[in-house]
């Protein structure tokens, strides 16, 4: 439950993939936070990241419930009872990120970062029936992804929110996703790959911790990664990632 609202929903056939997705993603974020909040009591490492999973495949299979004026023949008593789900979700990412801060000290840096936003599709998920659910689920256990529709999908804009440490109060710039890693490499004292998409955000970063932590870059990270993973395994790997990518929707 999020915001007090269960989930289910009249169209009988798509509620139970929502249901599927809602269950898994959430608990899949619960257990990330629960094992970052672990992790923060027995020290504090240089570098620790957190997915927030749930937001996104929510927000991919609940969207016409948040902006059913968008879409044609959404249920009301379904937009009405499942509106407010998108949003709890970020409301909950609040109160976990609250939980988060207050382990860290005012020197530590924290950054938000979404790869993307979200908007309305127009296009309403596809009904299934109970057999083609039972059929995609078992695709899902052998392939990983398997998609029925999507009412949200994603917008180009997305966020990047910096605070702490040497980071600049109040300034707003337009950034790219690229942009994050070149940015944490330099707060970390670390070079910058010069082959790397992004830049440094400097205008975010008080100039006198520039000054005594000059930016400093490397040709890249390639071959250094290559060799600490092993060439045949680093393949594999890396097809693997590429596929699940692909499935994804992420590239072609």
């Amino acid at each position: 439950r999020i915001g007090g609202e269960g989930i289910s929903c009249s169209r009988k056939t798509h509620s139970r993939h929502g249901l599927s997705v809602f269950k898994f993603s959430y608990c899949e974020q619960r257990s990330y936070e629960n094992i970052s909040l672990y992790l923060l009591d027995k020290g504090q490492p240089d570098l620790t990241g957190v997915f927030l999973i749930s937001n996104d495949p929510i927000s991919h299979t609940f969207w016409h419930f948040y902006e059913p004026d968008k879409f044609e023949n959404v249920n009301p008593q379904d937009a009405k009872r499942l509106g407010q789900l998108i949003p709890n979700i970020y409301i909950h990412n609040d109160q976990f990120l609250e939980k988060l801060l207050q382990k860290l000290d005012s020197d530590t840096i924290v950054m938000i970062v979404s790869d993307h936003g979200f908007e309305a599709s127009g296009e309403l998920p596809k009904d299934i029936s109970a057999e083609e659910f039972d059929g995609l689920r078992a695709e899902a256990v052998e392939k990983g992804v398997v998609a029925i529709g999507q009412s949200g999908q994603h917008s180009i804009d997305g966020v990047i929110i910096a605070y702490g440490g040497p980071i600049r109060k109040g300034i707003k710039i337009n950034a790219s996703i690229f942009d994050v890693t070149p940015t944490v490499l330099a707060l970390m004292g670390l070079p910058v790959g010069k082959d790397m998409k992004g830049r440094v955000l400097e205008e975010i970063i008080d100039p006198e911790f520039l000054a005594q932590y000059p930016i400093q870059t490397i040709t890249s990270y390639e071959d250094l990664i290559g060799k600490a993973r092993g060439s045949s395994s680093g393949r594999a790997n890396e097809q693997e990632i590429i596929d699940k990518l692909r499935a994804l929707g992420y590239i072609n």
